[in-house]
């Protein structure tokens, strides 16, 4: 997943990079600007995936947290 393109309604277009499962949180690069986010609960809300499969998975894995 690091590496993906994602998309967020303020701050554009972003570069997943980092995901960190232990304390559920997702790192985002947007330009110079890096920024966290609840992982994968964010992915219903905020962030979203320009991989359309990936998306899916996301979601389908935060309704079953």
């Amino acid at each position: 997943m690091i590496g993906e393109k994602v998309t967020h309604e303020i701050f554009g277009e972003g570069v997943i990079s980092s995901v960190d499962t232990d304390k559920n949180l997702v790192s985002v690069v947007f330009g110079k600007r890096t920024l966290c986010f609840p992982y994968p609960d964010s992915f219903r809300g905020y962030l979203t995936a320009v991989d359309l499969d990936l998306q899916k998975s996301l979601q389908e894995e935060s309704k079953n947290q």
